[in-house]
This record gives structure tokens, sequence and C-alpha cells, in this order.
């Protein structure tokens, strides 16, 4: 099977814990080898080679498993936004490269050759070499120093927005990665609900046979059974659709994922006031300072506009030497000597721009309100960081309450189960009130799976928020996942 196939017919994706592609495809070639091969080509060599393969194959060549890590390395690989702010890094520091140049010596080389005569006769062996070097050094130009001084700002600004992408990978790698956990405990859930329905379905039949109940209990069983059904397509549906989108973030569907167990511990966060973690969002949320440092950027080239009103001044330097192919040396004063010589001349040259036809009026006029506009913009984006830092505390003790009261839901659901079950035996309960109660039960089970998996990605997002976030924090998730 094609890797585009298995991209696109996910029906074919195996769900974690299925066997191994390729042993599995060992085995039916060599099942149906066995059926069709006489008795001389089953000693062939080859075959006995084979059959040593598909013997060693299991140890050597299992699929592995992928974990919070793998997903996050194959990321880094294949993400095309972390591609692109690598890329635009690259860029601000050549801007920086070429901002330097403007401000160092500039030395350049030239060959000249030349022949000539009387009126129209060229005598191409009176010709003449010429060789130079000029060397040109900005002695006072403000404007390239202050380009200089705000492309290393810009590549500040490119840093940080790379840093920002990586974290938002992570977030993204640990959002995605449970969003496919999520789906799967769903998908075992609707297999168990299913299962449960469909041993009540059986057991109501039976009733009803040796008439213990009405027909419209089995009615009523038998349209939970097909609902249960139904909501098993549902949840392989959401399943390989989280599959996608993990896909999408790591360029591959993967075949087999490492989950959490049915009991872990959550690693926790300092304890802090909601104040301190703003306080360290503003100072290091990576996003807040790419902004920060825009605005800084856009300032000085604003300073840099200002700065082609003043004049420049400029050191030239040059050296000369002609080769002359025919000398003489004259001994009339009014016919000049031709002899090989070299000379070297030195100037200063001082530009004032005095009139641009209002170029540069309405250019400084447009960096100054580009720089306006960016600090509006920093002070949005400082207000928006608070917010969500705020916010995401909220959040993060929210959901850590809401885990202690799903945890006691569960075992109440359970109990609630089995009192109706039993009540159900000795006929002080319908088939509805049991059916209902399994499924609240399911959904409770899925409702405490749910609150841990948005526990953690509140905390990831939180740490991403305030800038602080790290591959250790992936990594300690990472050691919770079990095959």
């Amino acid at each position: 099977m094609s890797l585009a196939h298995l991209y696109f017919d996910m029906n074919n994706v195996p769900k974690p814990g299925s066997p191994n592609l390729v042993t599995t495809g060992f085995a039916q070639m060599m099942s149906q080898d066995s059926k069709t091969t006489n008795s001389k080509t089953r000693n062939h060599p080859m075959r006995k080679v084979l059959l040593v393969a598909a013997v060693l194959l299991p140890a050597t060549f299992t699929l592995a498993q992928d974990d919070l890590m793998s997903i996050y390395q194959q990321a880094l690989q294949s993400n095309t936004d972390l591609a692109v702010a690598e890329n635009n890094q690259e860029i601000a520091e050549s801007f920086v490269d070429q901002g330097l140049a403007r401000l160092l010596p500039d030395i350049s080389g030239q060959v000249g050759w030349r022949a000539g005569g009387k009126d129209f006769d060229v005598d191409w062996d009176n010709n003449t070499t010429a060789y130079s070097i000029t060397l040109k050094q900005a002695l006072f130009n403000l404007q390239a120093f202050e380009a200089y001084n705000a492309g290393k700002t810009n590549a500040k600004a490119a840093e940080s927005t790379l840093s920002d992408t990586k974290m938002s990978l992570m977030v993204d790698s640990v959002v995605n990665y449970l969003d496919v956990l999520t789906a799967f405990d769903n998908l075992n859930l609707a297999k168990a609900e299913l299962t449960a329905v469909e041993r009540q379905l059986e057991q109501t039949e039976q009733r009803y046979e040796v008439g213990m109940v009405a027909i419209t209990n089995v009615l009523e069983a038998r349209a939970s059974f097909d609902a249960s059904k139904v909501n098993l397509i549902t949840a392989e549906t959401n399943y390989d659709l989280a599959l996608q989108k993990l896909a999408l973030l790591t360029g591959s569907v993967p075949t087999n994922i490492k989950k959490l167990p049915e009991s872990f511990k959550i690693p926790e966060l300092p304890k802090q006031k909601v104040s301190d973690w703003v306080n360290a969002a503003m100072e290091n949320n990576p996003s807040l300072t790419s902004v920060e440092l825009n605005a800084d950027y856009l300032d000085q080239l604003y300073g840099t506009k200002k700065a082609e009103r003043f004049p420049t001044l400029g050191l030239e330097v040059t050296y000369e030497y002609l080769d002359y192919a025919e000398e003489f040396r004259s001994r009339d004063p009014y016919i000049p000597s031709r002899l090989d010589n070299g000379s070297t001349s030195v100037g200063i040259q001082l530009s004032v721009p005095i009139y641009t036809g209002g170029r540069l009026k309405s250019e400084t006029l447009q960096s100054g309100l580009e720089y306006n506009n960016a600090l509006q913009t920093l002070e949005g984006a400082k207000r928006n960081v608070e917010l969500q830092v705020r916010t995401l505390v909220s959040t993060v003790e929210n959901n850590k309450r809401t885990i202690e009261a799903q945890a006691l839901a569960v075992e109440s659901m359970k109990s609630a189960l089995k009192a109706t079950e039993v009540g159900y035996e000795v006929g002080t309960r319908n088939i509805v009130e049991v059916l209902d109660a399994q499924r609240q039960m399911f959904a409770t089970e899925l409702g405490y799976r749910v609150a841990l998996y948005d526990l953690i990605k509140n905390q990831i997002t939180l740490k991403q928020a305030v800038g602080v976030l790290s591959v250790n924090d992936l990594n300690a998730i990472n050691l919770l996942l079990v095959e």
C-alpha cells in the first residue's frame, strides 16, 4: 500500500495495538505459498531464506509505537510554519550584514585598454593599458548607521518570532496528540457501550420469550442498540479525523501511538499569584517580545528617514597605473613624455540633500505613522496576553476541581448503574432506566478522561503564554505514556 493511499484511506489505518502489517503480510504470503507450491519448490533455498526472515522479522522489524516526543521531532522536520520562521530569521540576519556593509570600506578595481592614432587611422600598436584600484569609505553617514541598528533590532524580532513558533509547535503537538487519545477513548467507550447494550438486548429478548417482559422493552432495547451503533460509527470517524489532523502537523499518519494509563499523576505548576504569572508573561512571552521589538524596529526606521536630511561625508582613494606599449621621453616641452607611471589621488566628498521633491517629507511622515500603529498594536498585544494568562490560570484551577468532581461522579454512576440493574431484576426499574444509566456512566467516564487531557493542554498553553515552555515539559508528559 502506498503512503498516499494510507493517508487518504483512513479505514485502513491500524488502530493502537494493531498487529504488525509487515509480519502479517509475510504470514499471508507464506500461507498462500504453501498451498500452491509442490514439494520441489518447498525445498528451494530462497524459500528457506524467506522462512527464516519471517521468523526473525517480528523481533527485529516490529513497527515502533509513536509517542509525543517522536511526533514533535517529526513536526520539527516537516512543519511549514517553522520552516518559514527559520527562513525569515536568516533573511533578517542578511539585512544586518547588508547594513554593516554600508559602513565598511568599499574596494573596487578596474582595468582598461585603449589604442589611438591620428584622424581616423588607428594605430593598434599605439595602445595604453590602465590599471586602477579605488577605496571608498563613509566618514559620516547617519542614515546608514541608523539603518544598521534597525536591521539588528529586526533580527532580534525574527529570533523571537522563531522562538514563539517553536513553542506553538510544542503546544500543537501536545493538543493534537491528546485529541487523538480523546478520540481513541471515545471510540473504546462507544465499543463498550455497544457491547453492554447488545448484551442487554439479548437478555431482554430472552425475558420476552419466557413472558417476563412486554414487547415494548424489546423494542426500546433494540432502539438503544441501533443508537449505540450510530455512536460507534461517529466515534470511528472522529478518531480517523483526529489522526488526519495530527498528520497535518507531522506530514504522515501515525500507525500506532502510545496512550496515557488509566491512572497517572499530572505534573504540578508552581503555585504563585495571578499577578506573578502576568508579570512573567510580560517579560518572557516570545510573541509579545516580537511585537515589542517590531515597534522598536519601526521607530529606528523612522529615525533612518529623518537621518536622510543630514549631509554625508565620504573618503575616496584611487591608485592608477598606466602601461604604454610605446614609451618615449620627449625633449620638446610642448610634447609630453610617455613613460609607464603610477599615480595616487585622495578626495573627500560632501553630499548635502537640498530638495527631494517632497519625497523625504512624505516618507518620514509614513514611517512616523507606521511606528504609531506599532505602538497601538503593542498595547493591544499586552492586553491580550494579560487576559490570556488570567483566563488560563483560572481555567487550570477549574480543571483541577473538575477532575476531582468527575472522579467522584464516576464512582457514583457505577453505584447508580448497579442499583438500577438490581431494580430491573426485581421489577422496580424498567429497561429504559437501565440503558440511560449505562449511557450516563460511559459519558461520565469519558468526561473524566477529557478533564485530565484538558488540564494538560491548559498547563502547556499557560507555560507558552508565560514564555517558559520547553522540550522538558513535553518529555515529562511523554514519560507518562504507556504502550
